[in-house]
């Protein structure tokens, strides 16, 4: 039991707390968490019995068409970088098997409240951590970091030149994470976690005020997507989403008002989103098949798979990553209807969101919390009331 959690807290602590921590071999990222992940995982194969219930086999085979076209499309028209293919490989066929399969058994016996104040704890951490951040680079014209912990160790001189972390003149808030975007999109996948568990007021406004200091767009509206869904499905308060939003909206202002960076409606409700939606973009985008090699996923995920694989792809993709979704609200009357339990299913609800423009997909470590929170979601009651039958079905190996 004590290992288990100790095992567990490493992966949190270099998931959430500190997930850019580690080297590069040949300019790809080797980070802590994710390594521990692999080691984890290779571990695993050798068990001789795995425990997969029906919904996340569901889930694992939703993606296997996706996988397969991708995989086809690779093998006919090749690929530009190796860095990119393998961050597609371990974010979209690694990290699904190995949250839905190899882990499977793990998650269901994982003390969940204990396992929410730790991912809450990380959360308000990076939130403050962050701040302290921002402000220290605002004043003193210097980055505070920590290598091989907080920093890639490759990665220490190019924060200000390759992390794409200038806004509107100032540096955005990265925290551990290296990048703005990256951190608001992580963290607002863990969001309703943390506020189910944190009903603190202050520590939920200084999250807020991190997110708002993301100096993104996008974060801004995941922002308030969460906060629609939170207040809305979770705890049911609807009177309180106006005043919420109202008040972030405010907060914004005032942020880029006390930068002496004023932000005009065209900036905030711009649809091109400096040009990077931009009519001409879009149509080099629409097609239903192509033939360039494969380069990366860009920003805005759904047009990233459009103009790298096709039509076909995209709606492969867009089904396949929204499947847990689907199968909740499909079939919620087989999972708890906690608060708790509520929280965690809009978590993938924000992210697929969030990801209309910006999904930082192949990022570290956005995908690893994506199918984690994933696989706890579908994990159903042990027994059924009006059918009395296991949801868990044993499969025996070896």
């Amino acid at each position: 039991m004590f290992l288990n959690r100790a095992i567990l807290l490493f992966l949190i602590f270099f998931l959430i707390f500190f997930p850019k921590g580690g080297i590069k071999v040949a300019s790809i990222p080797l980070t802590w968490g994710y390594m521990a992940l692999a080691f984890l995982g290779v571990i695993s194969i050798g068990k001789k019995q795995f425990f997969l219930n029906r919904y996340r086999l569901g889930a694992l085979l939703a993606m296997l068409p996706f996988q397969l076209y991708a995989l086809i499309h690779i093998w006919v028209c090749g690929y530009r970088t190796l860095g990119n293919l393998i961050a597609f490989f371990v974010s979209l066929f690694a990290l699904p098997f190995m949250f839905f399969y190899l882990f499977g058994d793990t998650l269901h016996s994982l003390d969940r409240k204990w396992f929410y104040k730790w991912v809450s704890r990380g959360v308000f951490f990076t939130a403050m951590f962050g701040i302290f951040l921002f402000f220290c680079k605002f004043i003193t014209g210097h980055f505070f970091t920590i290598p091989l912990i907080t920093i890639n160790l490759n990665d220490i001189d190019a924060l200000e030149a390759e992390k794409f972390n200038m806004r509107l003149g100032i540096y955005k808030l990265f925290s551990t994470y290296n990048n703005g975007n990256l951190y608001g999109v992580c963290t607002l996948i863990l969001l309703p976690i943390f506020y189910v568990e944190t009903p603190s007021f202050w520590r939920r406004s200084i999250v807020r005020l991190a997110l708002i200091l993301t100096l993104s767009r996008s974060i801004w509206g995941g922002m308030i997507a969460a906060e629609l869904l939170y207040h809305g499905y979770v705890e049911r308060k609807l009177w309180r989403i106006p005043l919420i939003c109202g008040a972030l909206i405010a907060g914004i202002l005032a942020i880029a008002t006390l930068f002496n960076r004023p932000l005009s409606l065209t900036y905030l409700f711009d649809p091109e989103m400096g040009g990077r939606l931009s009519p001409e973009n879009m149509m080099q985008s629409l097609s239903m098949y192509t033939t360039t090699p494969f380069h990366t996923i860009s920003e805005f995920i759904y047009f990233g798979i459009l103009r790298d694989f096709g039509l076909p792809a995209t709606l492969l993709f867009t089904l396949g990553i929204a499947f847990p979704s689907l199968i909740y609200f499909y079939k919620r009357e087989f999972f708890e209807r906690s608060m708790s339990n509520r929280a965690l299913a809009i978590c993938p609800l924000v992210y697929l969101v969030t990801a209309l423009s910006d999904g930082a997909i192949l990022l570290i470590p956005t995908l690893a919390l994506y199918w984690c929170i994933c696989s706890l979601l579908l994990e159903p009651r042990e027994m059924h009331p009006m059918i009395g039958v296991d949801k868990r079905y044993p499969l025996e190996v070896g």
